[in-house]
Protein backbone atom coordinates (compact mmCIF):
# COMPACT_ATOMS: atom_id res chain seq x y z
CA UNK A 1 0.00 0.00 0.00
CA UNK A 2 0.80 3.28 -1.15
CA UNK A 3 0.48 7.04 -0.29
CA UNK A 4 -1.33 9.36 -3.31
CA UNK A 5 1.33 11.39 -5.01
CA UNK A 6 1.16 14.67 -3.97
CA UNK A 7 -0.54 17.76 -5.53
CA UNK A 8 1.37 20.72 -3.69
CA UNK A 9 3.51 23.04 -5.38
CA UNK A 10 7.49 22.76 -5.41
CA UNK A 11 9.79 22.52 -2.31
CA UNK A 12 11.05 25.54 -4.12
CA UNK A 13 8.39 27.53 -4.32
CA UNK A 14 8.16 30.70 -2.16
CA UNK A 15 4.17 29.87 -1.38
CA UNK A 16 5.40 25.99 -0.17
CA UNK A 17 8.06 27.41 2.36
CA UNK A 18 4.87 30.29 3.69
CA UNK A 19 2.60 27.16 3.81
CA UNK A 20 4.87 25.00 5.64
CA UNK A 21 5.72 28.08 8.18
CA UNK A 22 1.91 28.54 8.89
CA UNK A 23 1.50 24.91 9.71
CA UNK A 24 4.38 25.03 12.26
CA UNK A 25 2.85 28.41 13.78
CA UNK A 26 5.82 30.42 12.56
CA UNK A 27 6.58 31.46 16.29
CA UNK A 28 8.98 28.84 17.65
CA UNK A 29 12.72 29.01 18.53
CA UNK A 30 13.97 28.19 15.38
CA UNK A 31 11.69 30.40 13.04
CA UNK A 32 14.03 33.18 12.87
CA UNK A 33 16.88 30.27 11.67
CA UNK A 34 14.53 28.61 9.06
CA UNK A 35 14.14 32.72 7.41
CA UNK A 36 17.51 32.39 7.63
CA UNK A 37 18.03 28.73 5.97
CA UNK A 38 15.39 29.54 3.33
CA UNK A 39 17.30 33.35 2.00
CA UNK A 40 20.43 31.70 1.90
CA UNK A 41 19.06 28.72 -0.12
CA UNK A 42 17.45 31.21 -2.58
CA UNK A 43 20.94 33.23 -2.89
CA UNK A 44 23.33 30.43 -2.95
CA UNK A 45 24.64 28.63 -5.73
CA UNK A 46 23.44 25.02 -6.58
CA UNK A 47 26.96 22.96 -6.04
CA UNK A 48 28.88 22.02 -9.49
CA UNK A 49 32.03 20.13 -10.74
CA UNK A 50 34.02 23.10 -10.26
CA UNK A 51 33.83 23.23 -6.85
CA UNK A 52 36.53 20.98 -5.15
CA UNK A 53 33.85 19.02 -3.20
CA UNK A 54 32.14 18.00 -5.61
CA UNK A 55 35.00 17.18 -8.30
CA UNK A 56 33.39 13.25 -8.68
CA UNK A 57 29.92 14.28 -8.37
CA UNK A 58 26.74 15.59 -10.11
CA UNK A 59 23.49 16.81 -9.31
CA UNK A 60 22.57 16.85 -13.30
CA UNK A 61 20.59 14.37 -12.78
CA UNK A 62 18.44 16.26 -9.66
CA UNK A 63 15.55 18.39 -10.01
CA UNK A 64 14.87 19.42 -6.58
CA UNK A 65 11.68 21.28 -8.27
CA UNK A 66 10.03 18.16 -9.41
CA UNK A 67 9.54 17.60 -5.08
CA UNK A 68 6.74 18.70 -2.95
CA UNK A 69 6.35 17.91 0.78
CA UNK A 70 3.71 15.27 1.86
CA UNK A 71 0.21 16.82 2.29
CA UNK A 72 -2.56 15.60 5.11
CA UNK A 73 -1.85 12.33 7.45
CA UNK A 74 -0.48 9.31 6.61
CA UNK A 75 -4.20 6.94 6.19
CA UNK A 76 -4.06 4.41 9.73
CA UNK A 77 -4.10 1.35 7.26
CA UNK A 78 -0.29 2.46 5.88
CA UNK A 79 0.95 3.85 9.27
CA UNK A 80 0.39 0.00 10.80
CA UNK A 81 1.84 -1.81 7.95
CA UNK A 82 5.01 0.43 8.50
CA UNK A 83 5.08 0.50 11.94
CA UNK A 84 4.99 -3.51 11.09
CA UNK A 85 7.76 -3.31 8.77
CA UNK A 86 9.60 -1.62 10.91
CA UNK A 87 10.49 -4.26 13.54
CA UNK A 88 14.28 -5.03 12.16
CA UNK A 89 15.32 -6.63 15.30
CA UNK A 90 13.52 -8.60 17.89
CA UNK A 91 13.90 -6.21 21.36
CA UNK A 92 15.32 -2.62 21.01
CA UNK A 93 15.42 0.51 23.62
CA UNK A 94 13.18 2.72 21.84
CA UNK A 95 12.22 3.17 18.53
CA UNK A 96 9.91 5.51 15.91
CA UNK A 97 8.94 5.22 12.78
CA UNK A 98 8.23 8.14 10.03
CA UNK A 99 6.82 8.44 6.83
CA UNK A 100 7.88 11.20 4.55
CA UNK A 101 8.34 13.35 7.48
CA UNK A 102 4.94 12.05 9.38
CA UNK A 103 5.57 10.38 12.87
CA UNK A 104 3.38 6.96 12.51
CA UNK A 105 4.61 5.20 15.28
CA UNK A 106 6.65 5.59 19.15
CA UNK A 107 7.88 4.20 21.55
CA UNK A 108 10.47 3.67 24.74
CA UNK A 109 11.00 1.87 27.34
CA UNK A 110 9.28 3.20 30.46
CA UNK A 111 12.41 2.25 32.45
CA UNK A 112 14.67 4.23 30.54
CA UNK A 113 12.54 7.12 30.01
CA UNK A 114 12.56 7.55 33.59
CA UNK A 115 15.79 7.11 34.19
CA UNK A 116 16.46 10.51 32.14
CA UNK A 117 16.93 8.82 28.20
CA UNK A 118 15.14 10.82 25.70
CA UNK A 119 13.73 9.67 22.03
CA UNK A 120 11.43 11.73 20.65
CA UNK A 121 9.98 13.89 17.69
CA UNK A 122 11.22 17.58 18.42
CA UNK A 123 7.66 18.68 18.34
CA UNK A 124 7.01 16.06 21.31
CA UNK A 125 9.83 17.52 23.23
CA UNK A 126 9.16 19.23 26.69
CA UNK A 127 10.59 22.94 27.05
CA UNK A 128 13.03 21.76 29.55
CA UNK A 129 14.48 18.96 26.93
CA UNK A 130 14.12 21.94 23.96
CA UNK A 131 16.38 24.00 26.17
CA UNK A 132 18.57 21.84 27.37
CA UNK A 133 19.31 20.42 23.67
CA UNK A 134 18.99 23.46 21.96
CA UNK A 135 23.43 24.50 21.93
CA UNK A 136 23.31 21.30 19.86
CA UNK A 137 21.47 21.81 17.26
CA UNK A 138 22.25 22.36 13.78
CA UNK A 139 25.84 23.02 15.22
CA UNK A 140 27.77 21.86 12.07
CA UNK A 141 28.93 23.63 8.75
CA UNK A 142 27.59 22.40 5.28
CA UNK A 143 30.04 20.15 4.53
CA UNK A 144 29.85 18.12 1.67
CA UNK A 145 26.29 18.47 0.87
CA UNK A 146 27.36 22.33 -0.10
CA UNK A 147 25.91 25.05 1.67
CA UNK A 148 22.88 25.31 -0.75
CA UNK A 149 21.18 22.03 0.09
CA UNK A 150 22.13 22.04 4.10
CA UNK A 151 20.25 25.60 3.79
CA UNK A 152 17.33 23.86 2.30
CA UNK A 153 17.55 20.97 4.53
CA UNK A 154 17.41 23.62 7.50
CA UNK A 155 14.30 25.55 6.02
CA UNK A 156 12.18 22.64 6.23
CA UNK A 157 13.54 19.89 8.67
CA UNK A 158 10.73 19.76 10.95
CA UNK A 159 8.67 16.57 11.31
CA UNK A 160 10.76 14.36 10.69
CA UNK A 161 13.72 15.96 13.07
CA UNK A 162 14.41 13.61 16.72
CA UNK A 163 16.52 14.01 19.50
CA UNK A 164 18.21 10.69 21.09
CA UNK A 165 19.72 11.99 24.18
CA UNK A 166 21.52 9.46 26.77
CA UNK A 167 21.99 10.56 30.13
CA UNK A 168 26.11 10.46 31.72
CA UNK A 169 26.61 7.02 32.97
CA UNK A 170 23.62 5.22 31.59
CA UNK A 171 24.91 2.07 29.41
CA UNK A 172 22.42 0.58 26.71
CA UNK A 173 22.68 -2.64 25.19
CA UNK A 174 19.54 -2.67 23.11
CA UNK A 175 19.36 -0.81 20.00
CA UNK A 176 17.31 2.42 19.56
CA UNK A 177 15.75 2.31 15.77
CA UNK A 178 14.79 4.72 13.57
CA UNK A 179 12.78 4.80 10.53
CA UNK A 180 12.23 6.79 7.59
CA UNK A 181 10.11 5.46 4.64
CA UNK A 182 9.32 7.03 1.68
CA UNK A 183 5.95 6.53 0.74
CA UNK A 184 4.19 9.08 -1.03
CA UNK A 185 5.58 9.14 -4.97
CA UNK A 186 7.13 13.27 -5.82
CA UNK A 187 7.30 13.75 -2.08
CA UNK A 188 10.58 15.32 -0.36
CA UNK A 189 11.69 14.59 3.09
CA UNK A 190 14.29 16.19 5.65
CA UNK A 191 14.85 13.75 8.34
CA UNK A 192 17.13 15.23 10.99
CA UNK A 193 18.86 13.19 13.99
CA UNK A 194 20.37 15.03 16.97
CA UNK A 195 21.96 12.01 19.51
CA UNK A 196 23.71 13.41 22.74
CA UNK A 197 25.64 10.78 24.53
CA UNK A 198 26.81 12.48 28.02
CA UNK A 199 29.57 11.32 29.82
CA UNK A 200 30.22 7.81 30.45
CA UNK A 201 27.44 6.69 28.70
CA UNK A 202 26.58 4.31 25.86
CA UNK A 203 24.19 3.62 23.00
CA UNK A 204 23.68 1.51 20.17
CA UNK A 205 21.78 3.30 17.18
CA UNK A 206 20.15 1.93 14.06
CA UNK A 207 19.06 4.33 10.88
CA UNK A 208 16.89 3.00 8.27
CA UNK A 209 15.90 4.69 5.09
CA UNK A 210 13.20 2.87 3.37
CA UNK A 211 10.77 2.75 0.41
CA UNK A 212 7.46 1.45 0.92
CA UNK A 213 7.36 0.27 -2.64
CA UNK A 214 10.28 -0.19 -4.46
CA UNK A 215 10.76 -0.11 -8.54
CA UNK A 216 12.00 -3.13 -10.24
CA UNK A 217 15.55 -2.65 -11.72
CA UNK A 218 17.46 -0.06 -12.39
CA UNK A 219 15.98 3.87 -12.70
CA UNK A 220 16.10 4.77 -16.21
CA UNK A 221 18.15 7.82 -17.54
CA UNK A 222 15.97 11.10 -17.43
CA UNK A 223 13.35 9.40 -15.72
CA UNK A 224 11.86 11.69 -12.98
CA UNK A 225 12.79 10.75 -9.38
CA UNK A 226 9.96 9.45 -7.33
CA UNK A 227 11.38 10.67 -4.29
CA UNK A 228 13.63 12.83 -2.26
CA UNK A 229 15.55 12.54 1.10
CA UNK A 230 17.75 15.18 2.44
CA UNK A 231 19.01 13.85 5.83
CA UNK A 232 21.06 15.10 8.34
CA UNK A 233 23.05 13.50 11.32
CA UNK A 234 24.77 14.82 14.57
CA UNK A 235 26.37 13.05 16.94
CA UNK A 236 27.62 14.85 20.23
CA UNK A 237 29.63 12.22 22.02
CA UNK A 238 31.13 13.61 25.84
CA UNK A 239 33.59 12.40 27.79
CA UNK A 240 34.12 8.43 28.23
CA UNK A 241 30.41 8.51 25.71
CA UNK A 242 30.52 5.38 23.30
CA UNK A 243 27.94 5.46 20.50
CA UNK A 244 27.90 2.56 17.85
CA UNK A 245 25.65 3.93 14.72
CA UNK A 246 24.41 1.84 11.50
CA UNK A 247 22.86 3.21 8.67
CA UNK A 248 20.65 0.94 6.56
CA UNK A 249 19.52 2.47 3.27
CA UNK A 250 17.06 -0.06 1.24
CA UNK A 251 15.70 2.38 -1.41
CA UNK A 252 13.89 2.32 -4.94
CA UNK A 253 16.17 2.57 -7.64
CA UNK A 254 14.52 5.90 -8.52
CA UNK A 255 14.53 7.69 -4.78
CA UNK A 256 17.14 10.05 -4.66
CA UNK A 257 18.83 10.45 -1.53
CA UNK A 258 21.56 13.05 0.35
CA UNK A 259 23.18 12.30 4.07
CA UNK A 260 24.98 14.82 5.60
CA UNK A 261 26.70 13.52 8.84
CA UNK A 262 28.90 15.11 11.91
CA UNK A 263 30.04 13.84 14.74
CA UNK A 264 32.06 15.71 17.95
CA UNK A 265 33.54 13.22 20.43
CA UNK A 266 35.34 14.30 23.17
CA UNK A 267 39.26 13.99 23.13
CA UNK A 268 38.81 11.16 25.88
Amino acid sequence: MSMRQNTTESILSEKTFREAERERGGNDAFASSRECSWADFNALPLPNRRMEEWRFASLSGVRFEDFSLPGGAVPAALARELAARSRVVPETAGTLVFADDRLVAASLDPALAARGVVLAPLRALTPEQRLAARPYFFASGGGICSEKISALHRAYADGGAYLLRVPAGEKIEKPFVVCHWCAAAGTASFPYALVVAERNSSAVFINLFLSAEKSAGKASRGAPAKSLTVSRLEIFAQEGASVSRKLVQDLSADAQFFQQEWTHVHEN
